[in-house]
C-alpha cells in the first residue's frame, strides 16, 4: 500500500512539474517576442455584486 501511495506522489509530482517546464518555456517565448501585451478587453466597473462605489444598495 505505501508503494502505490509512493507511486502516485511520484506521479502528480512529476505532472506539476511538467506543466511549470512547459509555462516557463512559454513565458520565455513571450518575453522574447516583445512582451506582455494589452488584454483584448478591459476589465469590468460595473459589478452586480459587492459595495457600490456610491454607497447605494440593489
Amino acid at each position: 500500500m505505501f508503494a502505490v501511495v509512493v507511486v502516485v506522489y511520484v506521479l502528480v509530482f512529476g505532472s506539476f512539474l511538467a506543466v511549470l517546464l512547459k509555462m516557463r518555456s512559454r513565458w520565455r517565448l513571450a518575453d522574447e517576442q516583445g512582451g506582455p501585451r494589452p488584454p483584448k478587453e478591459t476589465p469590468e466597473t460595473d459589478t452586480p455584486y459587492g459595495p457600490r462605489a456610491d454607497g447605494s444598495r440593489l
